[in-house]
């Protein structure tokens, strides 16, 4: 080929900076911390739903696509946005939907189709579908030369060859190394990154190009065992710095110099990418541990009270529950509590001020709140035998 012999496989990774494999390592043990944290059914499949639509959002996010979080995530429930929105953005984010559905389903543990040509092309049939131009057919390749900003792509007729051999290195083994046995799951997430730039790289489609190559980034790391909501976090943290990753993705294959490209810089974006995600990792991880700290003192809360409930009884364990839900981790005030009456199942019950005040001060006086110049909240010290130290309640 000549224009594109860096385009090699198994890919040459040049020796990545110490600090990647820093972060390969924590990304690594927050993972496993994310899969194995126990949640509240109700509580999974919240984050599982909020994270499907941080991804889709942000591969669609990416491309351009107008609709909000809140309205992918509307999608996602079955509702339509807006009537007024645009037509095709709606179908560029169901086809997604339809396409996250694919991979994930061909991610089952011991089912999971080997990577083809004819496998990728019917993932792009579903990112393309409904959206296809008469240069841009779903699941066929390109028969015309691309640029992508200062990037030529490699020639149609390689394209084929080319994502064949992607084929075989995706369903290949990793040999690895003594120095890194332990590590195979690291090892597996900077696999799919750079599988998400060599696929930008041969860029073998006339359209829906960047969605394939983050749809693909993130099969490969749900193949790897990594949880739904946590292998969504690296197309969401490539939108939050939209700009940012379409610089980092030209400077991978640097400049075409005397008619070809001499020198690309994996590690890189590989830095970029951990470096975004790592973060994005640690408010999930905070998230569950929020979750985790509410159902537990929710629980230690219906300690402090008897079997058989008075209605005041009733009413301060339902009040306490409720602003366990709200304000676990900062304060909340009278009036505050006050105007959440009319939406918390408290406010089944007929409160006045002076209800409202001595029920405050009893949960006060039982230790389950604690009140401060700035508002109520819970007594996380009632939880102390429970988490050892400190350190480990949630932010």
């Amino acid at each position: 080929m000549g224009t594109h012999d860096f385009i090699q496989f198994p890919p040459n990774v040049e020796p990545m900076a110490p600090r990647t494999w820093l972060l390969l390592g924590q990304i690594q043990a927050t993972i496993k911390a994310l899969a194995t944290m126990p949640m509240l059914p109700e509580d999974a499949y919240e984050l599982n739903g909020i994270y499907l639509a941080k991804g889709i959002h942000g591969t669609t996010a990416i491309e351009g696509n107008l609709l909000s979080e809140d309205q992918v995530f509307q999608l996602l429930q079955g509702n339509a946005p807006l009537e007024d929105e645009d037509h095709l953005q709606i179908k560029q984010v169901d086809s997604m939907i339809a396409a996250y559905t694919a991979v994930a389903l061909d991610a089952v543990p011991g089912e999971s189709p080997a990577y083809s040509v004819d496998l990728l092309n019917h993932y792009h049939g579903l990112v393309l579908d409904g959206l296809e131009t008469d240069e841009a057919r779903a699941g066929q390749l390109r028969m015309h030369n691309v640029t992508v900003g200062r990037y030529l792509a490699p020639p149609p007729d390689d394209c084929e060859l080319l994502l064949a051999q992607y084929c075989d290195w995706l369903n290949s083994e990793e040999p690895v190394s003594k120095w890194f046995t332990s590590y195979e799951l690291a090892l597996k997430i900077m696999k799919a990154i750079v599988a998400h730039v060599y696929f930008a790289w041969i860029h073998p489609y006339a359209d829906g190009n960047g969605r394939m190559a983050r749809l693909i980034e993130h099969a490969l790391l749900l193949r790897a065992g990594i949880p739904a909501s946590a292998a969504h976090v690296f197309s969401y943290c490539y939108s939050q710095s939209r700009e940012r990753y379409y610089m980092e993705l030209q400077d991978t294959h640097g400049d075409f110099i005397d008619g070809a490209y001499r020198k690309t810089m994996l590690g890189k974006f590989v830095m970029y990418a951990l470096d975004q995600a790592m973060e994005e990792l640690e408010s999930q991880l905070r998230w569950i541990r929020i979750r985790q700290t509410q159902a537990l003192w929710r629980e230690r809360t219906r300690m402090h009270f008897p079997v058989q409930l008075t209605v005041p009884q009733q009413r301060r364990l339902q009040l306490a529950i409720d602003l366990t839900d709200r304000c676990v981790g900062k304060p909340i005030d009278f009036r505050e509590i006050w105007d959440l009456l009319d939406i918390i199942p408290a406010g089944e019950f007929e409160y006045s001020l002076n209800m409202l005040d001595r029920d405050l001060s009893a949960l006060v006086k039982m230790s389950i709140l604690t009140q401060g110049y700035d508002g109520f909240q819970p007594n996380l010290d009632i939880m102390r035998s429970l988490f050892g130290n400190r350190g480990m309640y949630p932010d």
